[in-house]
């Protein structure tokens, strides 16, 4: 018994001893503050590639913005200055957020690790690294070791893998291993001291599955896979159930530094950004680390519940500003904190190179000239055009001729595209083909090789003083003298030029901490071109340069026209045009240039207005260029520069305190949390039927309508309505450009958004209600709106308003003006028709949100009915932006034709767009046409349309208009159209009846 006694009791304090040992095991861990360091974008250049300085690497280095053969010594900086404030702070680890070489070149990978590796076992300190988009699979990288410029050997996965074994991946607790392909395989997790769990993110596309043209070579663009960011968010969790507390390190970055980031630098930020911060923000990570950016910049997004997450940036070390960052986490309260520090790279140590010591700071001594140029931004310029120029001169070097060069380079094969449309015969017998086009282009090829391309060095030169002569335009009168003393640029005896303005811009969105207000300067050039006469003056003056200077007296006036190279010898015609070429030599007095040739020709006063080049290029500036268009490109140019160089967040840049408590939701237009881009439209029923279509950021998802008796002060309860309401909520992108200027655009930009539609039906004939809609889990409605349906009656109020198109926000309120102005008039009114152009570029959703939000107290409260105009020709986009009634089975990328009734009128509203020079509208619309006008027998009939069939203005003999104008002399009459509305020539035109294209006055009659 005892025995057995004993028994028990051992089993006991053994299971006892096992519990409390697992106990131990799953025990939260201590928490702690941690200092860490970051080192970003070293891209180290080893010594051994540099050829042993040789001459070669050296004029290469010399001429390169890049500091490639400072960067051992700047890393040498950075790292003693680690180590000694290590002795005071208590430093850890070391975070490298990628591009650790200049192209991933293997040997410059082999020597900065063996360098890492020599720092962790001097200082006790851990460095952890992961990849940038320059490090893996990179065929751009150089090696001077024979003494000359050659292709150095690649850097692979596993060759990654396998140099930086013992540099974090060692500590790794969790590494990522996709299902399949290769994307995202560097990243891993590693449990830090203190309670932190860092997840590194291989955030670079270098792989086949992962790269746009499908190949296994590195591209700047970042992503994290679908399958990467669930493995990234479990990880996430893991540590919080462990007890710790997720931080991310990443290459790109995962918030936007400035305003337009995401639209003229999307390859810094990793795709789909938005939506992989909010997750990170909900998930419980904080803090994402990164570089890749080369700015200074501390940003934050704020997700719909208020959580916040941190992209911390840090520029390069071997560039400009030349700084590293210095973090002391602390998780021991409420909220993770971060005080983070920015330093110079000689704050402990000076840099030295080759013997030569730089004076501290050594980004205002040295690097701020070398990164952007001593010599003047030019140089910069040309330093991003010298890749180009010397790959399209060793092609002409190489195919001995310009043409065979853009064939090589660029793709474009000009004899193939002639041959597509140029080859007349008798029979086998060649009259005038692709062959004889050839040979002119072959003698204007060699005119321009000789004269004006004629070396590299010449065209050089030749560029380099067209980029310098526009940067040396004035766009101040004030002058640059903010940076004499410490960047040494600038002059206080004269205007500030474009130069000036240029490297002020390029110092504060790197430099950080910089305060625009500060500089009367800059602000003087924003303000030059948003509200005064700067994009005029920078269009008069690319006028003068391009179409003078260089089309008319380097182009055009260097070469010959040479027609008798048309018909080569033993061609049928060569004597002929022989003889043609000599005629013209002595009638132009041996001056066959085409500026010339042209201007003489012109000069005969055939054609008016056409009397030169610069008359033809004045007349369709005075046609197609207005004062608008100039006032938005100011706009842009402001609006762009502005947005780069001004602090963005609640803090500076370089030194900030973070907490990630959370932060006050901010519900908006702008940042759509709050329904944008309002429509409201009626339905097939207009006295009990209303459509409304708005738009949401994408994380917000209710499609709500709270509907109340009309009031002038409407007390809404938030609980949405749903008896006869349908709606939808579907995920829509839009796009606009990056680079705005209206009517045109470029660099597409994504925005990711969710489309809100709601249907009412049963609504009573006469009745007015008021209304909200948005998403009532949040609480974020739109502003109240008054929907008042159709009598029944047999009156009808409507405004009629056209081309509202415009090109920013500002010239939207004139619109906006416009509309406040007529309702006030006109208190009755019951709808608005629109004849089109509502915005000067269909596709971009920006020009949708201003249209409609600069109004949306007008437009809320009325019925907005479009038409497609010209500016709307593409993308579908009237079905984007309304739900339109009574719309026939058609393709509506181009436009929409529909129609509606609306008391005693029946609108019908036709697509212009789908109208050609030949036929006129398509007869699929016109037959609908007939059938929308035959089978109503309502009171007025009006046509809707955007081309103007009768117009005193511009487009009158545009020849789809001529065609259509053939369509409906009769027909409109015929069908019993009562009334026509028309836009597109912004004009005012009214006609009396009208029949055959000839007006009918109409006459009144008294009967006794």
């Amino acid at each position: 018994m005892q025995k057995t006694v004993r028994s028990v009791m051992a089993l006991l304090l053994a299971a006892v001893l096992l519990l409390s040992s697992v106990c131990v095991a799953f025990a939260a861990p201590e928490q702690a503050p941690l200092q860490v360091g970051i080192v970003s974008d070293i891209h180290y250049f080893s010594e051994k590639c540099t050829g042993n300085w040789c001459d070669a690497f050296m004029r290469y280095a010399e001429s390169n913005s890049k500091e490639r053969y400072e960067t051992p010594a700047l890393l040498d900086s950075a790292l003693t200055a680690l180590a000694e404030h290590a002795k005071e702070n208590g430093m850890k680890y070391v975070f490298l957020p990628g591009d650790l070489t200049p192209n991933g070149e293997y040997d410059n990978h082999v020597e900065l690790a063996q360098r890492l590796e020599q720092f962790e076992k001097d200082t006790g300190m851990s460095v952890i690294v992961i990849n940038g988009n320059h490090d893996i699979n990179n065929y751009r990288g150089i090696t001077f070791e024979n003494g000359k410029k050659e292709s150095a050997r690649i850097t692979t996965p596993e060759d990654f893998l396998d140099i930086y074994q013992n540099l974090g991946y060692d500590l790794a607790y969790h590494t990522y291993s996709p299902s399949k392909g290769q994307a995202g395989r560097m990243s891993y997790s590693v449990k830090l001291d203190g309670g932190y769990r860092l997840i590194a993110l291989d955030t670079n596309k270098y792989t086949a599955d992962a790269t746009a043209d499908g190949e296994d070579v590195q591209e700047t663009d970042g992503n994290i896979t679908d399958e990467l960011m669930a493995w990234a968010l479990e990880e996430i969790q893991d540590a919080i159930r462990d007890g710790e507390t997720p931080i991310g390190m990443e290459h790109h970055g995962i918030v936007q530094h400035f305003e337009l980031q995401n639209s003229i630098f999307q390859a810094f930020l990793v795709d789909d950004w938005q939506e992989r911060a909010e997750a990170f923000a909900d998930a419980g990570l904080s803090m994402m680390f990164t570089g890749h950016m080369h700015d200074v910049s501390i940003t934050d997004w704020v997700s719909d519940n208020g959580n916040v997450l941190y992209d911390i940036c840090t520029p390069s070390l071997t560039g400009y500003p030349n700084y590293f960052r210095e973090v002391l986490l602390d998780n021991t309260g409420d909220h993770l904190t971060a005080d983070v520090r920015t330093l110079d790279v000689d704050c402990v140590k000076p840099v030295t190179v080759r013997g030569q010591t730089f004076e501290t700071p050594f980004r205002e001594t040295y690097s701020f000239r070398k990164t952007f140029s001593s010599d003047g931004v030019a140089d910069l310029v040309m330093g991003f055009l010298t890749d180009t120029l010397d790959s399209l001169f060793d092609a002409m070097e190489q195919e001995g001729s310009l043409v065979g060069a853009l064939k090589s380079q660029f793709g474009l094969d000009v004899e193939a595209l002639i041959s597509s449309f140029i080859d007349v015969r008798l029979g086998c017998i060649e009259i005038f083909t692709a062959k004889n086009v050839m040979s002119f282009i072959a003698d204007l090829d060699e005119q321009l090789c000789t004269k004006v391309f004629q070396d590299q060095e010449h065209t050089e030169a030749m560029v380099r003083d067209i980029v310098q002569r526009c940067l040396d335009l004035p766009v101040s009168d004030l002058p640059c003298t903010k940076y004499i003393d410490t960047y040494g640029f600038g002059d206080p005896s004269k205007p500030g030029t474009l130069e000036d303005a240029a490297r002020c811009a390029l110092l504060m969105l790197f430099g950080g901490n910089q305060n625009l207000e500060d500089d009367p300067f800059m602000m003087d050039v924003l303000d030059y071109f948003e509200n005064r006469q700067g994009a005029n003056d920078l269009f008069d003056f690319l006028y003068d340069l391009l179409l003078n200077d260089l089309l008319q007296d380097t182009l055009l006036g260097s070469l010959d026209f040479n027609i008798d190279t048309l018909f080569p010898s033993g061609t049928l015609g060569h004597c002929t045009f022989s003889m043609l070429d000599t005629f013209l030599t002595l009638i132009f007095r041996g001056d066959k240039s085409y500026t010339n040739i042209i201007n003489s020709v012109l000069g005969l006063g055939l054609i008016e207005d056409f009397d030169s080049i610069n008359g033809i290029a004045d007349h369709f500036i005075g046609e197609y260029l207005t004062q608008s268009q100039l006032d938005s490109i100011g706009h842009t140019v402001s609006y762009m520069v502005g947005s780069m160089i001004t602090e963005h967040g609640d803090g500076e840049d370089r030194d900030r305190f973070l907490t990630t408590e959370q932060k006050e939701v901010v519900a908006s237009r702008d940042n759509y949390r709050l329904p944008s881009i309002v429509t409201v439209t009626v339905g097939e029923d207009a006295a009990t039927e209303r459509n409304i279509s708005w738009y949401t950021k994408f994380s917000v998802s209710g499609s709500d309508i709270e509907l109340v008796p009309y009031s002038e002060t409407p007390s809404f309860s938030g609980t949405p309505t749903t008896s006869g309401v349908t709606a939808i909520t579907e995920r829509h992108d839009r796009s606009f450009p990056g680079v705005d200027l209206g009517i045109v655009g470029f660099m597409p930009t994504k925005e990711p958004l969710n489309r809100h539609t709601v249907s009412l039906t049963g609504l009573t004939p006469g009745t007015k209600y008021c209304y909200r809609v948005g998403d009532a889990s949040r609480n974020w409605w739109s502003e109240a709106g008054v929907i008042e349906t159709a009598d029944n009656s047999d009156t009808v109020t409507f405004l009629h308003t056209t081309d509202p198109q415009s090109q920013n926000a500002k010239q939207y309120e004139r619109f906006h003006t416009v509309l406040k102005t007529a309702f006030s008039i006109y208190p009755d009114t019951d709808l608005v028709v629109s004849t089109g152009d509502q915005v000067d570029n269909g596709t971009n959703v920006n020009q949708w949100k201003w249209l409609t939000d600069v109004s949306s107290d007008v437009l809320l409260r009325t019925v907005y009915m479009p038409t497609t105009g010209n500016h709307e020709k593409k993308g579908a986009a009237l079905d984007e932006n309304f739900i339109l009634p009574n719309v026939p089975e058609q393709d509506t990328d181009s436009g929409v034709y529909y129609d509606y009734d609306y008391n005693n009128v029946h609108f019908m509203v036709l697509n212009t767009n789908d109208a050609t020079s030949k036929e006129g509208l398509s007869e699929t619309q016109l037959n609908w046409l007939r059938d929308s006008a035959n089978g109503s027998d309502a009171q007025w009939k009006i046509v809707v349309l955007h081309k103007a069939p009768y117009s005193n203005g511009s487009h009158y003999d545009d020849k789809e208009v001529v065609a259509m104008r053939k369509q409906f002399k009769r027909l409109f009459p015929e069908l019993g159209i009562d009334m026509v509305l028309e836009g597109h020539d912004h004009v005012y035109l009214r006609t009396d009846s009208m029949y055959n294209n000839h007006v009918y006055r109409s006459k009144t009659e008294t009967l006794t």
